[in-house]
């Protein structure tokens, strides 16, 4: 792209990664964001990591009841081969935010990013 800026975009690998407040996850967070990096975290949690195959709508449930007004939603889902049940749970979610006035938009640097309280 040309005449435009480009800022890199981080989600830590692990969960526990930038959510812990030990000093080494601290300097991480730091680090990243010194590089230049936006990080995210998430603030809705599908549950879908609980267990292989856990039921569509448990997952739909959780990211239902998660979602506020208000505020950047960044749900937490997961899309590994034993995952079958959470592209199956889309649907559902997509239809009851959509009724509820909500959008969908990618990661962008215009995007306030989500963080786990860490204080940085």
């Amino acid at each position: 792209m040309t005449g435009s800026s480009i800022r890199p975009q981080y989600k830590a690998p692990v969960a526990r990664t930038l959510m812990s407040t030990t000093p080494a996850t601290l300097q991480l967070a730091k680090r990243v964001e010194a590089e230049g990096f936006t990080y995210f975290d998430w603030n809705v949690d599908s549950g879908d990591a609980n267990g292989n195959c856990m039921g569509k709508d448990y997952i739909a449930s959780n990211v239902k009841n998660g979602l506020r007004s208000g505020r950047v939603n960044v749900v937490l889902m997961h899309d590994s081969s034993p995952k079958t049940t959470t592209p199956q749970a889309l649907p559902e979610i997509i239809e009851d935010a959509l009724s509820r006035g909500f959008t969908f938009i990618p990661l962008a640097p215009s995007v306030p990013p989500v963080h786990h309280g860490i204080n940085n």
